[in-house]
């Protein structure tokens, strides 16, 4: 029986770390999950400004840690959200949080999502992807419709403040 637990145990535990790995941080097809630091999430948190009754959407919401501190300051929030597994743990981690009545995540490619009712965007950035999204909200997003973006920057639109890697974007006008 000892050693069958000695083989079981080793086992398991790679299998473990093999589910990690291939759910969590690498999906064919998608960026890998990177969670949040707390330190990131307050100070996006304050770049955004007084969010109170606003709609705010968070692209590629992981496992919902942005989003919890968004309906926490007040917000009304949505997160988009591709991968399956981290939608369905976001769900319960904003559950246990008690905020389901204004945070929800969608299982959404944001690519295909008109983001035109939201107040506030926030993202962290990919290089490649960043010219494409600019144009996306450019167009979509009303006028005073802020974004926050971390870790890069849109290769045309200024900021209208920046805090180390987070910078902050304003709608100037309707449809870019």
């Amino acid at each position: 029986m000892a050693i069958v637990l000695e083989i079981l145990i080793p086992l398991a535990a790679l299998a473990v770390c093999i589910f990690y790995f291939v759910v969590f941080v690498f999906l064919p097809g998608h960026l890998p999950f990177v969670p949040s630091k707390r330190r990131s999430v307050a100070a996006i948190i304050a770049a955004a400004g007084d969010i109170t009754g606003k709609r705010v959407l968070d692209l590629g919401s992981g496992d919902g840690r942005i989003v919890i501190a968004c309906a926490r300051a007040g917000a009304y929030v949505t997160g988009y959200e591709i991968n399956p597994v981290l939608v369905w743990y976001a769900h319960r981690r904003i559950a246990r949080a008690g905020f389901s009545d204004r945070a929800v995540i969608r299982r959404a490619d944001f690519w295909k999502q008109d983001m035109s009712g939201f107040d506030i965007i926030i993202f962290y950035g990919v290089v490649y992807a960043m010219p494409r999204l600019e144009k996306k909200l450019r167009f979509e997003l009303h006028p005073g419709a802020r974004v926050i973006a971390s870790h890069c920057a849109f290769p045309t639109w200024k900021p209208v403040a920046q805090n180390g890697m987070i910078s902050v974007y304003e709608q100037d006008h309707p449809y870019g």
